[in-house]
């Protein structure tokens, strides 16, 4: 490498993470994007160029990376839309974080699907995220009075808009800490 080009690397070459964090909020050329995500030997600067790309076929693409920080990455970015892709991923990534972010994104719209993480899948987080987006009332209502779990019960409980279903659990629940979560959420309702 000769001497100009020591001196005069773009930032997003610098040794310095951090720097190379901070210019790649600066930076708007999709080319140069990929050039970091596929080379830069830091985690943390490839995601945060990750979360600028908006090409649909690329972030897809990053969702089969080995790491699932990138797979993470450009799930949470908001250019990724693709419904069938998230409900493949909430089906078989063995990564929880990973699930989290496909059960988070706005474009998974699917109910059916949305419902059966709620109920199923093995990590609680990932229900916990699932059940503040189930729309059937009466599925929150059971999760709050059977799920073996306390925090699913509150994440369900916090959930229910409807001050005739959090009575109906108050009245068939002996459960003192649920008891005290619905009175304090039917407080903000």
């Amino acid at each position: 490498m000769g001497l100009f080009t020591r001196i005069f690397k773009p930032k997003y070459k610098h040794n310095n993470p951090e720097v190379r964090i901070k210019e790649i909020k600066q930076i708007t050329d999709e080319t140069i994007l990929l050039e970091i995500i596929e080379t830069d030997p830091s985690t943390t600067v490839r995601c945060e160029a990750i979360k600028k790309i908006s090409d649909k076929k690329l972030l897809v693409n990053l969702t089969k990376n080995s790491n699932s920080l990138i797979r993470k990455a450009a799930i949470e970015n908001p250019n990724f839309t693709d419904e069938k892709l998230l409900i493949k991923i909430l089906k078989s990534d063995t990564d929880k974080d990973v699930r989290k972010s496909a059960i988070k994104n706005a474009n998974l719209k699917d109910q059916t699907v949305i419902t059966d993480i709620a109920k199923k899948d093995e990590n609680s987080l990932v229900r916990m995220e699932a059940i503040k987006r189930v729309s059937d009332n009466k599925l929150l209502e059971k999760i709050a009075l059977n799920d073996e779990n306390v925090l699913i019960k509150q994440t369900a409980i916090n959930t229910i808009r409807d001050e005739e279903i959090l009575l109906r659990i108050l009245q068939n629940t002996n459960d003192e800490s649920i008891r005290k979560v619905i009175v304090e959420h039917m407080h903000y309702l």
